[in-house]
This record gives C-alpha cells, structure tokens and sequence, in this order.
C-alpha cells in the first residue's frame, strides 16, 4: 500500500469494507472470498497470476515454503 501511497483507511473504503475488517484479512483472521481479493488488487492496481502447485519456477516455490510455513495448505489447516 505504501508504495500506492494509500493507507488502510483509504484501501477500506475502496473496497467497501471497515478498517478493522481488512486489518482482519490481512492478519489471515479469516479466509478472504475471491471477489475481496479481486477487489483489493484492483485497488492496489496490481496483477496476479495463477500457476501450478506443482511447478518448479524458484517464485512458485517460495511461495508455496510460504504458504506452508503459515500453515496455510489444506493438509494443514485446523478441523472444524
């Protein structure tokens, strides 16, 4: 955000939800839906993009260790 010069307030209230509630996205409080997420890279002004699980590029694989790390793969999220 700091390099969009924007701070949580602004993002907020572009995205349409409270402060507190993205500040809860961002702490991963809660899995955000697609559409919040479309929302805040349209924002950012941002591009995504979507690869494989299994690919072998060096950014795909941080990001998985990533991921992993935050316990954020299915194998390794809490049972409800």
């Amino acid at each position: 955000m700091k390099e969009k010069e924007m701070n949580s307030s602004q993002l907020a209230e572009k995205i349409g939800v409270h402060r507190s509630t993205l500040k809860r996205f961002f702490d991963l409080d809660f899995p955000l839906k697609f559409d919040v997420i479309l929302k805040i890279v349209h924002a950012l002004e941002l591009n995504i993009f979507f690869e494989s699980r299994n690919s072998e590029t060096d950014l795909n694989q941080l990001f998985e260790k990533a991921m992993t790390e935050l316990g954020r793969r299915p194998n390794n999220l809490p049972k409800n």
